[in-house]
């Protein structure tokens, strides 16, 4: 492996963790302001793989960390796909994260949820409007996260200004 097959593997693993954990935050807190519970989304999650039934619980519980392990998993390997596009097709960061976001929103929310029980619950679960921001939010910290790790001696140097 190539020393920049390697640093897209690692830049693109930590960008689009660090992107799922924000629209987590995002995303929970607002389950949670609609009323609809705080570990309702991380549930939801686990839904996709173990069946909408167990994923439509509100407590934490086991379910809730499957959903969370899914959630950095797919968040991670998103995180990948993302940087890849970057580097070869854009060299925009934030742009192409805020479009890559959408783009997953759409498939998960319109293609991924019609034919997987618990993948449609889950879209189900959010509003659109809340989907579509949760993973524009989504693309954009894990741009902004890729760029600064694809460049941290750049960072650095106008950070020390």
């Amino acid at each position: 492996m190539t020393t920049s097959e390697t640093s897209l593997i690692r830049n693109g693993t930590l960008a689009g963790i660090v992107g799922g954990l924000a629209i987590a935050a995002v995303g929970m807190t607002l389950s949670a302001l609609r009323g609809t519970g705080f570990w309702s989304l991380p549930n939801g999650i686990a839904g996709i793989a173990v069946g909408p039934d167990a994923g439509a619980t509100r407590e934490f519980g086991v379910v809730t960390l499957e959903g969370v392990a899914l959630h950095m998993i797919l968040s991670a390997l998103f995180g990948i796909v993302t940087l890849f596009a970057i580097r070869r097709l854009t060299k925009e960061y934030m742009l192409t994260g805020v479009v890559a976001g959408l783009v997953l929103w759409v498939i998960n929310y319109y293609a991924i949820g019609s034919f997987i029980p618990g993948a449609h619950a889950l879209a189900e679960l959010n509003p659109v409007w809340m989907g579509g921001m949760l993973h524009a939010l989504f693309g954009a910290v894990t741009g902004i996260t890729a760029k600064r790790l694809e460049s941290p001696l750049a960072y650095m140097t106008k950070s020390a200004a």
